[in-house]
């Protein structure tokens, strides 16, 4: 049974990295919005986590920032980019291997839902915040339409099913007992843009490992859970996620 964001991610991170290779744009909106609420400064220490194959890196607005990529598996890990103003560490999420008040600034974004601790890793995050630090976790919302998306459309057609555990209410409460103090839950309007059906079809094969649908069952959940729409611009969907900002104490 693949239950840990480790152990699905260990299967599957090849094709999910091959998605957002090929349609880097398809999911702008979601990271552009996570960005805009971290409130960077110059010389922040950015800490991203999971980092899944480190696609954080082409939105932030500034190159005097150091990137910290924290993440589990060694397929997603093995993508992220290295170089003198980003580091990736491997790791289990229990414990992240960062000293006390390390950093200014954490983004965890759509990975939430597979983490059982939640409370645990909420607490590791105040931990490594420095005094004025901030973070930001994005993720899809108990409830809605894209949690259903997950749980029952990608549940049905991924052969290794997909039983995400959403953000509720408990989980935005929690914030308050970790040492953090939430400041903002926003739902902001957000969509997943293609330039064709072909390529929507690609890329949630790929991303949602999607190994026992044909083009037409992509098309119809999209259809049926997200809302398509299609115009000249080309053809998109809802994607709904609850951003969650929130300080150390």
């Amino acid at each position: 049974m693949f239950d840990t964001y480790q152990q699905i991610f260990q299967e599957r991170a090849d094709r999910y990295h091959a998605a957002m290779a090929a349609f880097p744009l398809a999911r702008r909106q979601e990271f552009e919005l996570a960005v805009a609420r971290l409130d960077l400064q110059p010389g922040c220490d950015l800490c991203d986590v999971p980092a899944g194959g480190g696609y954080l890196a082409d939105y932030l607005p500034r190159d005097d920032l150091f990137l910290l990529c924290l993440e589990t598996a060694s397929e997603f890990a093995s993508q992220c980019p290295r170089n003198t103003d980003q580091r990736v560490l491997e790791t289990a999420l229990e414990s992240l291997p960062l000293g006390a008040g390390s950093v200014d600034r954490i983004l965890s974004l759509a990975a939430m839902h597979h983490v059982d601790d939640k409370h645990g890793l909420l607490k590791e995050f105040s931990r490594i915040l420095r005094g004025d630090g901030q973070v930001v976790v994005a993720d899809v919302e108990a409830g809605t339409r894209t949690a259903a998306f997950l749980n029952e459309f990608v549940d049905r057609f991924n052969s290794m099913g997909h039983k995400g555990h959403f953000i509720d209410a408990a989980f935005i409460d929690d914030v308050d007992q970790c040492g953090l103090s939430l400041k903002a839950v926003d739902r902001p309007p957000l969509t997943w843009s293609f330039a064709s059906r072909a390529n929507l079809i690609d890329f949630c094969r790929h991303l949602f490992g999607l190994d026992r649908a044909a083009d037409q069952d992509i098309i119809g959940g999209a259809e049926e859970y997200l809302g398509l729409r299609e115009d000249a611009q080309g053809v998109s969907f809802d994607w709904q996620l609850v951003y969650i900002t929130a300080a150390k104490d």
